[in-house]
């Protein structure tokens, strides 16, 4: 096992206490950290004319890599532990895993990382506008084969190109923020959104089923007006597991992707109604 990057992370603190064996050192380019570094370095020395830190190259080269290695973007693994990821010791996680990641190279030391003050670079978390999440634009195939988790109540088949988040972990630095699990760099938080939620209510029903109830903005005077209303998850019946049937079959035959969490079903009328009925029909 290699533990280069997990004990630079652990000793963040005080990383002038970091040891690392010379047997541990002779697989550091073997490790994913390894490997974008040295592309960094020979970019620094034949391109950028000694400069070192090409922060937009860098995302692409952990967002590249990863890919190449089989990445699997699972929301429903949780974590923030990104020396696991640059060590070559984890494969699939949230996407918390892979901005701990991106972050913790821009503050490891040489040669194992561009040696940044730790104060200037940090993950941070984004909720929506309204702290009830979101739309972004997705595509599994360039999100590690994470599979839409949209059923439109128009078509019933998967909604493609957003995916709903809760919410989304990316990297601080310079102003900016750095998201390596989709490749992009934003100058605001909002600017992940296509489309921004306005609420999201837990909702007990009768027959023992539960709902997640979120709520777009109004979009009734946007290009998304068909998008406008209310999105359901819901939990805890054959329903429940018919949708995610659904989803996980489309996704698979359709998309050549995974799905990886509990999908919603949407859009329905607002306002919501405890009587209502917020299913589809499925067969």
């Amino acid at each position: 096992m290699v533990d280069i990057y997990r004990t630079i992370q652990l000793n963040r603190a005080n990383l002038g206490a970091v040891n690392i064996g010379l047997a541990v050192q002779a697989l550091w380019p073997n490790t994913l950290g390894g490997t974008i570094m040295q592309r960094s370095r020979g970019q620094a020395q034949y391109v950028h004319h000694g400069n070192y830190v090409y922060d937009d190259e860098v995302v692409g080269y952990l967002y590249s890599v990863l890919r190449a290695n089989g990445w699997k973007w699972a929301p429903s693994v949780e974590g923030a532990n990104g020396g696991a990821v640059l060590d070559f010791e984890q494969d699939a996680g949230e996407c918390r895993y892979v901005s701990a990641a991106l972050e913790l190279l821009f503050y490891a030391p040489a040669p194992y990382g561009f040696q940044l003050p730790q104060g200037n670079v940090q993950t941070v978390q984004y909720n929506g506008a309204n702290e009830a999440g979101f739309m972004a634009v997705h595509d599994p195939a360039r999100a590690f084969g994470l599979g839409y988790n949209v059923i439109s109540t128009t078509s019933r088949n998967l909604l493609p190109g957003y995916y709903l988040w809760a919410n989304h972990w990316v990297t601080h630095w310079a102003g900016d923020y750095y998201d390596a699990n989709y490749n992009r760099i934003y100058a605001a938080l909002p600017a992940m959104a296509a489309i921004q939620m306005a609420s999201v209510t837990p909702k007990s029903r009768d027959d023992g089923s539960y709902l997640i109830v979120v709520d777009t903005v109004d979009l009734s005077h946007t290009a998304n007006a068909a998008l406008d209303g209310l999105y359901v998850k819901t939990q805890g019946n054959d329903y429940a597991r018919q949708v995610i049937d659904r989803a996980r079959q489309q996704n698979s035959t359709t998309y050549g992707a995974e799905l990886r969490s509990v999908p919603f079903v949407g859009p329905f009328p607002r306002p919501y109604r405890d009587d209502g009925d917020y299913t589809i029909p499925l067969s």
